[in-house]
């Protein structure tokens, strides 16, 4: 296999995996709050990050074959750098888990009555906080 046909083949992969959180998205969605609000409703950036997380999640399940399929020497020269998309994927998870999930579940749960300034403050202040927490007991689990 060429680098080219991996390229494509992940391309597609990635397209495919999109639309089926997309249509699992809509499939379980409340129906009275499509109904409601004529779509997504009001908390659309839940709805992003859930199919975000979706399609890594799924990608990384399915990066393994595409690792072999690079490295089984098909290829004649060069390929895709596998270590550095393997670590790609990794940056977008630890990001995805520990900083943007946990702000906009904050961020969801705060008063809608506040200005919206206020509202991501008070959200990012708690992240913050459950950073520093999840840090601490990292590290501290790991150097014990």
């Amino acid at each position: 296999m060429s680098t080219g046909v991996l390229i494509t083949v992940t391309v597609i992969m990635t397209l495919v995996l999109l639309a089926i959180a997309i249509y699992l998205l809509i499939l379980y969605i409340h129906r009275k709050t499509f109904h409601i609000h004529k779509g997504w409703g009001t908390a659309w950036y839940c709805k992003v990050l859930v199919i975000v997380g979706l399609v890594i999640c799924w990608s990384q399940a399915l990066m393994v074959p595409l690792d072999v399929a690079n490295t089984a020497g098909y290829l004649v020269q060069g390929g895709i750098n596998m270590r550095a998309f393997w670590f790609a994927i990794y940056i977008i998870s630890l990001v995805l888990i520990t900083c943007l999930l946990p702000y906009a579940i904050f961020f969801y749960e705060t008063d809608p009555e506040k200005s919206i300034i206020r509202r991501l403050i008070t959200a990012l202040i708690y992240t913050i906080i459950t950073l520093v927490l999840v840090c601490i007991v990292l590290f501290v689990t790991w150097a014990f």
